[in-house]
């Protein structure tokens, strides 16, 4: 991916990723003098996993394949998963007589991602990323319960934003809603309502530097039990 995002050229015929066409659309826009741009994207991609080894079957037109030959040719193609991808460069608050607004980062993409993961009843935990083509240090890597990549948010490596020509910490992310849709639904509604008001209680820790987060709040999870919400 980092290979075709720097490169300038084509797309390939068959992308593996939204992000490879989706920041060529964002490039257009601000080469057409958009300052603010965030823009989404659901669609198929083609995985690179379980290439089929031979050709699938070929017919001649007019030929209408039988069901058990159509899946012969379905299992010759590759995977086609369902994604969603989004790009955001710019303010992610625009400036006005309240204040002078605030530029999007990395933490507005990495949200998005953790609330379509909770309002889905899916918990994910959450690391570092540094392959291409995101920022090291500035993007997030999501791993579904059963151990699946969910997918990556963050700021795209300076190398990306520079050969494409996008605005200096632009932010994206992109999440593969075919794993996210087949994790099991554990979302219950029992004594979601309370009839007693919230205990609200701070917390503060000091911790090593190279602690991640989602270790510390699994820690404090695990530790408050029952009560903690």
């Amino acid at each position: 991916l980092l290979d075709t995002l720097t490169a300038g050229g084509g797309a390939p015929l068959l992308r593996t990723t939204l992000l490879s066409t989706l920041l060529d659309v964002a490039t257009r826009n601000f080469g057409r003098g958009a300052k603010d741009v965030a823009l989404f994207e659901a669609g198929l991609v083609s995985s690179a996993a379980d290439l089929p080894t031979t050709p699938g079957p070929r017919y001649l037109p007019g030929y209408h394949p039988t069901a058990e030959q159509l899946e012969e040719i379905y299992a010759s193609v590759p995977a086609q998963p369902y994604h969603f991808a989004g790009v955001v460069a710019g303010h992610a608050e625009f400036p006005g007589v309240w204040g002078k607004g605030r530029r999007a980062d990395a933490a507005d993409v990495i949200d998005i991602v953790r609330r379509i993961a909770a309002v889905s009843g899916d918990e994910v935990s959450v690391e570092a990323e540094r392959g291409a083509p995101w920022h090291p240090g500035r993007a997030a890597k999501f791993t579904l319960a059963d151990g699946g990549v969910l997918g990556y948010a963050g700021e795209l490596h300076p190398k990306v934003i520079e050969n494409l020509g996008l605005p200096a910490r632009t932010v994206a992310f992109e999440i593969d809603l075919d794993a996210l849709l087949a994790q099991a639904d554990l979302r219950t509604w029992d004594g979601a309502l309370s009839t007693y008001p919230v205990s609200r209680q701070d917390v503060a820790l000091v911790v090593d530097a190279d602690l991640p987060a989602q270790t510390l709040a699994a820690t404090l999870t695990e530790g408050a039990g029952d009560d903690l919400e």
